[in-house]
C-alpha cells in the first residue's frame, strides 16, 4: 500500500523569515506596512464606490 503525504506550501509563507523577505522590513516595522496596506485598500475600495456612484447608466 502506497502512502501519500500532502504538505501545505502556504505554511512556508508564515515564518518570520519569509514574512520579513516578502514585506521587505524587519518585524519591528511590520505594523507600519500593515497600516499602509490597510489604508491603500480602503482608498481603492472608496475609489471603486465613487466610480460606481458617478457612472451614468
Amino acid at each position: 500500500m502506497t502512502h501519500h503525504f500532502k504538505r501545505s506550501l502556504a505554511a512556508e509563507y508564515f515564518t518570520e523569515k519569509e514574512l520579513t523577505s516578502l514585506i521587505g522590513c524587519s518585524p519591528d516595522q511590520w505594523h507600519v506596512t500593515i497600516l499602509k496596506e490597510l489604508v491603500d485598500n480602503a482608498m481603492d475600495a472608496a475609489e471603486q464606490i465613487i466610480v460606481v456612484i458617478f457612472t451614468p447608466y
